[in-house]
């Protein structure tokens, strides 16, 4: 789904229905049910990257229920790790934009709308945790990948950060630096 309206009221009864129907099914229906869920996470994942509102509905409800599905994720590990990889991608994105986004606003405004991107941030880097430690079995094969990603993240925004102008009444405008 990407209409944000009914997405937000639908994932979460989604997750809550499974989270209560799960427990009652017999072994191998649970184990095929969750695998149609986790399929569907790994193409619902890549397909909201781009749709700000989406995928930030799923950062947010996604990590809790994680560990609902348990060991079933491994079987989906690396394309799991590319949506969720992809998610932070666009959040980054989005915050090492800002400046772009406000080229005449005043810097303590340009700051503090560089600051207000920052928990989507926070959300799909949880996601992406909340990911490798439901999975811890085999997520040391995809941990370099993540890591990689999670760092070059980190520069970007460290990056982003150090290009934002300068507040008023700062060394660097008092001619201190």
């Amino acid at each position: 789904f990407c209409d944000v309206p009914v997405l937000s009221e639908l994932l979460p009864l989604l997750f809550s229905a499974w989270r209560v129907a799960l427990p009652g099914l017999a072994a191998e229906e649970r184990r095929c049910e969750t695998g149609r869920l986790v399929d569907l996470l790994q193409r619902e994942l890549l397909g909201v990257s781009d749709k700000v509102e989406a995928r930030r509905l799923y950062a947010a409800h996604l990590p809790p229920f994680l560990p609902q599905l348990g060991l079933s994720l491994c079987a989906s590990l690396p394309r799991l790790v590319e949506g969720a990889c992809a998610l932070l991608d666009e959040e980054v994105g989005a915050a090492a934009s800002t400046p772009l986004r406000h080229p005449e606003a005043a810097p303590a405004t340009v700051r503090r709308a560089f600051l207000a991107e920052l928990p989507p941030v926070r959300g799909a880097l949880a996601l992406l945790a909340e990911l490798l430690r439901s999975t811890w079995p085999r997520a040391h094969a995809h941990a370099p990948k993540a890591l990689a990603h999670v760092l070059l993240m980190y520069v970007r925004i460290e990056a982003a950060y150090q290009k934002l102008p300068a507040q008023a009444g700062t060394a660097a405008e008092a001619g201190g630096g």
